[in-house]
């Protein structure tokens, strides 16, 4: 019964965005619902894959890199950032629709991933296929390993992982919501991310990724599809002074972004178009995963479990019995169905319930909704965190950016520094919270039962040592009214 009114008050606040998105002055009456790709249902991926084989098939896909890549210069170390590739993810979704009908973007929440990325789903011969292999880094297996590309030159689809056979950890929720509650404006916001977790994925993964043709890769629109829900959520936190709040210098840190600003390769396109994502133009909403709201429950958890061992240690405080519900209603919420061992528990995640849990069963039956939020996404029921090393309950800190990367895109090294700085001491921050569980370590786990209870697995390849950050030239900063048009 618990799970049946968490379905429905899901469904009425989804309800009540399509309905505000509906009243909007623009116009936008029926907004497309954006899913993350495992929430999406097997029927959705099924005609989104297809989607896009008509769009390979008519050049499209290609004719979509080369876009990026010949704006590469105006649209990255920019403010306009969040702005031109909100639009570039529309133009793919509507590339989407012309090839099948009814077919919406999908984006990747990567925060679920953050700790282990190259166990993800996505990376399965499945879906989008794995690492590289051979001295070419051909991606051999997922349902577009045959794709051949033409911008640049013809080549295979490569992905060459930054860390051998493993992907650098990513930017995980606690630190995004940073981002959002730590911008003030759509400026601090666009280079706060573009700086930060945006990087961390296309490095990550290596290979057409960290080129400006990365398009070539679908997994770049599921990205920043990614990327664009970050913009949305910051947006919701107070949408009528955000929807279409625009401010900062273009590429060359001269010339100040507006309303009017055209887009790069879109010139009919003004920024002012694509500020807010309910106008007739845009009109979408996203369907957000219950990462958020499983995070507060976990805090919730933490908080209380330390009050608890204050009490414990004071002498004073409430019975063990109320302090245990306590502690339970906010943990069971955070980290389901957890354990078979109640010294696991002890071991792995502290003394929190030492001496007071009975039986595993007082923490089973505490087990709330906020975890099918999460566990929705991957299509998993049960979760065990016996399953991961007891350091993986802790958040990984993600090795700084590549400077060669860097160097391409533009980026002022001084604000990756600061963005990396600011990750830091979030994660540090969560970290010091003896009791906290990360969503993202709920989810590890999750994929971690999903690995070891699969029929087939990849085949085995050699693994690459670690990749070597590639020198490169720093991309030089042309005057924005020089941009060129779509090819």
């Amino acid at each position: 019964m618990k799970n049946f009114f968490a379905v429905v008050i899901g469904l009425l606040l989804l309800a009540l965005q399509l309905v505000e998105a509906g009243s909007n002055g623009g116009g936008c009456k029926n907004p497309i619902v954006r899913k993350e790709i495992r929430s999406a249902s097997d029927e959705e991926r099924k005609n989104f894959f297809e989607a896009l084989q008509v769009m390979k098939n008519n050049g499209v896909v290609d004719k979509l890199a080369k876009i990026h890549n010949d704006q590469a210069n105006y649209v990255h170390n920019s403010t306009i950032f969040l702005a031109f590739h909100r639009y570039f993810v529309k133009v793919f979704e509507n590339e989407l629709q012309k090839a099948k009908p009814g077919v919406s973007a999908l984006y990747w929440d990567w925060t679920l991933d953050a700790q282990h990325p190259e166990n993800s789903i996505l990376f399965t011969p499945e879906w989008f296929g794995g690492n590289g292999q051979g001295d070419d880094h051909c991606v051999k297996d997922g349902i577009f390993k045959e794709w051949q590309f033409t911008t640049i030159d013809k080549h295979c689809l490569k992905r060459i992982y930054n860390k051998g056979n493993a992907i650098n950890a990513l930017y995980p929720y606690e630190a995004i919501l940073g981002n959002i509650n730590n911008s003030a404006n759509y400026d601090q916001l666009t280079h706060a991310i573009e700086g930060g977790c945006h990087g961390f994925v296309h490095l990550g993964m290596g290979g057409d990724m960290t080129e400006m043709y990365a398009p070539n890769d679908i997994t770049f629109w599921l990205h920043h599809g990614m990327i664009d829900m970050i913009y949305y959520q910051w947006q919701m936190v107070d949408y009528e002074t955000r929807k279409n709040d625009i401010s900062g210098k273009l590429v060359g840190g001269v010339e100040e972004i507006s309303h009017d600003t055209p887009l790069p390769g879109y010139p009919d396109v003004k920024v002012g178009d694509v500020l807010d994502f309910k106008n007739n133009l845009l009109c979408y909403v996203y369907e957000e995963t219950g990462t958020a709201k499983a995070m507060k429950i976990a805090e919730e958890a933490a908080r209380k479990a330390a009050e608890y061992k204050k009490s414990q240690g004071s002498g004073k405080g409430n019975s063990k019995r109320d302090l245990l519900g306590g502690v339970l209603g906010a943990v069971g919420d955070t980290v389901g169905n957890v354990v078979e061992d109640v010294g696991d528990v002890v071991k792995d995640v502290g003394d929190v319930v030492e001496d007071v849990v009975e039986s595993v069963s007082d923490l089973l039956d505490a087990v709330g909704d906020a975890i099918k939020d999460i566990t929705k996404a991957l299509g998993l029921e049960d979760v065990d965190l016996n399953l991961l090393d007891p350091k993986d309950l802790k958040l990984p800190i993600p090795d700084k950016p590549c400077g060669g990367w860097v160097a391409m895109t533009g980026i002022s090294p001084a604000l990756i520094d600061e963005q990396h700085k600011q990750m830091v001491q979030t994660i540090k921050k969560y970290n010091s919270m003896k009791y906290y569980i990360s969503p993202s370590a709920i989810h590890y786990a999750h994929r971690l039962a999903a690995i070891r209870n699969a029929t087939t697995t990849s085949t085995p390849v050699v693994v690459p040592p670690r990749r070597k950050c590639i020198p490169r030239t720093p991309s030089p900063a042309p005057a924005y009214s020089a941009l060129p048009v779509a090819a």
